[in-house]
């Protein structure tokens, strides 16, 4: 309860010098779809019932109001109706974590947007995988399970720098 006033008062302060730049890319469908007809295709994303879902992943270590300052620009921005927040296990070519815990992790990032319920969930799958985590096996699982709606991937721009030595970087764009 203590980090969650902790990151509401954070916020306030924040949401007023906000200089975060974050970079957006978005991730098309991994599946094929059915060809679109002519009027689908002139029609947007939001007027075809098409939901745009954010997909923001990382190391949270802890989770803090940078994070969420950020995530709640980009959905404001974006028009995003979902944001699936991805904890990673073990992020490749970082040192392990003694402290805290992948789940504790989770668990921090899980109480620190409990009340953006509706807009954030919080998702464990690259927890509950292990090992190392990579952006594009979580990329293609949601775009299995997610096939009808728009992903799009945020990450902030020090990551982006560094996005072509990351596994199979070439396929996050496809």
């Amino acid at each position: 309860m203590l980090f969650k006033r902790y990151v509401e008062s954070l916020l306030k302060k924040t949401m007023k010098k906000s200089t975060t730049k974050k970079t957006v890319a978005k991730k098309s469908q991994v599946s094929k779809k059915p060809k679109a007809t002519a009027a689908a295709k002139t029609k947007s994303p939001a007027k075809r019932g098409v939901k745009k879902v954010g997909i923001f992943g990382g190391t949270f270590n802890p989770f803090h109001v940078g994070h969420l300052n950020s995530l709640l620009t980009v959905s404001k921005k974006f028009g995003l109706k979902k944001i699936l927040v991805i904890p990673s296990n073990q992020t490749p070519g970082k040192p392990l974590l003694d402290s805290p815990t992948p789940k504790q992790r989770l668990e921090l990032a899980q109480i620190a947007l409990e009340d953006y319920e509706g807009l954030v969930e919080v998702d464990g799958r690259e927890i509950e995988r292990g090992g190392e985590s990579y952006t594009v096996d979580t990329l293609s699982e949601l775009g299995k399970e997610y096939e009808r709606e728009q992903l799009y991937l945020i990450m902030g721009a020090d990551s982006f720098s560094k996005i072509h030595k990351w596994k199979s970087y070439k396929k996050i764009f496809e």
